[in-house]
C-alpha cells in the first residue's frame, strides 16, 4: 500500500461517483486511503449518492456547506494521513496506472514538489488534452497543470493549502504556483494517467469564456505572487513582444503571385494589376510567352494564415478576347497546410501557414493561344479577426494529431500482445516436438494421413 490518499470533493455529481471510486480503487499500486468532501450538494441523487457511499468499506465521507472546490480540498488533506496528495474531481477518472506512473517520480526526490501527467478528454468530446508540458517560467502566463496531480502534504501545510478566496476559477493554478516558489520543480510525463470528463456545460467553461473573469483571477494571483512574477518580468515583456510579432504576421501586406514550373524550377510572378473591394480580390497576371506550354499554376493568394475562396478564373488572350473558365474544367490539386471546406461560394481553404499556396490545373485548353493573361478572383478573410479561429483549428489539428499517434501506440501495443501470443505458441510447439512420446507417434500419425489422402 502506497502513502497516497486521494481526495475527491464532489458537488451535485454524484452520478459520476462511483466511477471516480472504482478508479481509484483499481490503482495497481493501492492508495492508502479515499476521502470524499460533499460540497453541499443540492440534487437529490447526488445527496442519496452520498449515503451510499457513506457505507463503503475503506472510504471516508466529509460533509460542509457549499463553499467550492478549495476549501473541500483543503478539509479532505486536513484528514489525510498519507504523505501524498491527489485531488480528483468527482467527475473525472484516474488510469489505473496513474500511482504506479507518477509516485515514483516523486517518492524519494525531496526537490520534486508536483508530479502530473496527460489526460485523456472524454464526455462530450474525446482525444488526447492538448495541455503543454509544463516551463517555468512559461507556466506564469500559461497554466499547463492539471488539478488532478501529486504533491505533498508537508509542502500543502507549508504554504497554507489552496486559498479558498479562489471561487471563480484557477484554485489549483494558484496553489501549484504557490508550491513552485518554495523551490520545488516539477515532474511531467507524457502519457495519459487520468480521464477528464468534458460537459457541456461547466464551471471551467464559463469561467475560461469569461474574459473578465480570466483577468480578475490573474490579477489575485499576481499579488499573491508579486515576487515570482517580478523576478521573472521579461516574460511579460517576451509575451507582449510575441503578441505584436503574430499581430504584425497577420496583417501582412497582400501581394499575390502566380507560379509555373520552368526547368524543374518554380518561377513566381506579381500581380499585373490588382483591385480589391471588401473581401474580394481580383488579381490579373500578365502571362510569359515560356508560360504558354504549361497548364498546371501554383497561386499563392497571401501571406500568412487566411480564408481563400475562389469566385472565379477568367483567361485573355493577346487579341483581348476574356473568357470565363468553367469551373468543372479546374482541377486542385493540392495546397500548403490548412483545411478545406465547403462553401455557398465554392470550395474554401483556411491556410494555417505563412507561406499559403494552392496548385491547380485546366483539364482543357483554357482558350485560344497565345494566352495574354490570367484573371483570377477571390474572396480573402485575414488579419485579427481571424485570429481566434486559426488558434481553434490549430488546437483541432493538434488533438487530432495526438488522437492518431494513440492510436498507433494502441496498433503497437496490439500487435507486440499477437507476437508474444506466436511466440510462446512456437515454444511450446518446439517443447512438444522434443517430447519423446511426439517422435514415436509422429510417423504413425504421418501414415493415417497419407491412407485417407490415398482413400
Amino acid at each position: 500500500m502506497s502513502e497516497v490518499s486521494v481526495i475527491i470533493p464532489c458537488f451535485n455529481h454524484g452520478e459520476f461517483l462511483q466511477e471516480a471510486i472504482d478508479s481509484v480503487r483499481s490503482q495497481t499500486v493501492p492508495v492508502r486511503e479515499i476521502i470524499v468532501v460533499d460540497d453541499g450538494s443540492t440534487d437529490d441523487a447526488t445527496r442519496s449518492e452520498i449515503r451510499r457511499v457513506r457505507a463503503l468499506e475503506g472510504v471516508q465521507v466529509l460533509e460542509q456547506e457549499n463553499a467550492g472546490p478549495s476549501v473541500a480540498r483543503n478539509r479532505g488533506i486536513e484528514c489525510a494521513t498519507g504523505e501524498f496528495i491527489v485531488s480528483l474531481d468527482a467527475d473525472d477518472r484516474l488510469k489505473p496506472v496513474f500511482v504506479e506512473k507518477l509516485l515514483p517520480l516523486i517518492a524519494g526526490n525531496p526537490g520534486v514538489g508536483i508530479v502530473y501527467g496527460q489526460a485523456y478528454t472524454f464526455g462530450e468530446e474525446a482525444g488526447l488534452s492538448s495541455l503543454p508540458p509544463y516551463r517555468f517560467p512559461d507556466v506564469l502566463l500559461d497554466p499547463c497543470i492539471y488539478s488532478t496531480a501529486i504533491f505533498r502534504r508537508a509542502d500543502w501545510v507549508t504554504v497554507g493549502g489552496y486559498r479558498e478566496e479562489m471561487k471563480s476559477g484557477w484554485e489549483d493554478f494558484e496553489f501549484w504556483l504557490s508550491i513552485i516558489e518554495l523551490g520545488r520543480s516539477v515532474e511531467y510525463l507524457p502519457e495519459p494517467v487520468f480521464d477528464y470528463r468534458k460537459h457541456a456545460v461547466s464551471r471551467d467553461g464559463d469561467f475560461s469564456g469569461s474574459r473578465d473573469r480570466v483577468l480578475d483571477t490573474f490579477e489575485k494571483i499576481f499579488r499573491h505572487h508579486r515576487e515570482l512574477y517580478s523576478d521573472n518580468i521579461r516574460l511579460l515583456f517576451e509575451a507582449h513582444w510575441e503578441r505584436l510579432e503574430w499581430r504584425r504576421r497577420f496583417c501582412e501586406p497582400l501581394e499575390p503571385q502566380l507560379g509555373f514550373l520552368r526547368a524543374g524550377e518554380l518561377d513566381l510572378l506579381s500581380a499585373d494589376s490588382l483591385v480589391c473591394e471588401a473581401d474580394k480580390v481580383t488579381a490579373v497576371f500578365a502571362l510569359p510567352d515560356s508560360a504558354q506550354e504549361y497548364s498546371e499554376f501554383r497561386l499563392d493568394p497571401f501571406h500568412g494564415p487566411g480564408r481563400f475562396t475562389l469566385l472565379g478564373v477568367s483567361v485573355e488572350s493577346s487579341t483581348g478576347v476574356l473568357r470565363t473558365v468553367d469551373s468543372q474544367s479546374i482541377s486542385w490539386l493540392d495546397h500548403s497546410f490548412g483545411t478545406e471546406e465547403k462553401t455557398d461560394d465554392g470550395v474554401s481553404l483556411f491556410f494555417i501557414g505563412w507561406d499559403a499556396h494552392l496548385r491547380f490545373r485546366f483539364q482543357d485548353s483554357p482558350g485560344p493561344k497565345p494566352l495574354d493573361r490570367l484573371h483570377i478572383s477571390y474572396r480573402v478573410q485575414r488579419g485579427a479577426g481571424i485570429v481566434p479561429e486559426f488558434f481553434s483549428r490549430l488546437g483541432e489539428m493538434e488533438r487530432e494529431f495526438n488522437a492518431q499517434v494513440e492510436r498507433l501506440r494502441g496498433a503497437d501495443l496490439e500487435l507486440l500482445h499477437v507476437k508474444n501470443e506466436l511466440h510462446r505458441e512456437m515454444a511450446a510447439r518446439r517443447h512438444a516436438q522434443r517430447n519423446w512420446g511426439y517422435r514415436l507417434t509422429r510417423p504413425i500419425s504421418r501414415w493415417l494421413e497419407g491412407r485417407k489422402k490415398r482413400k
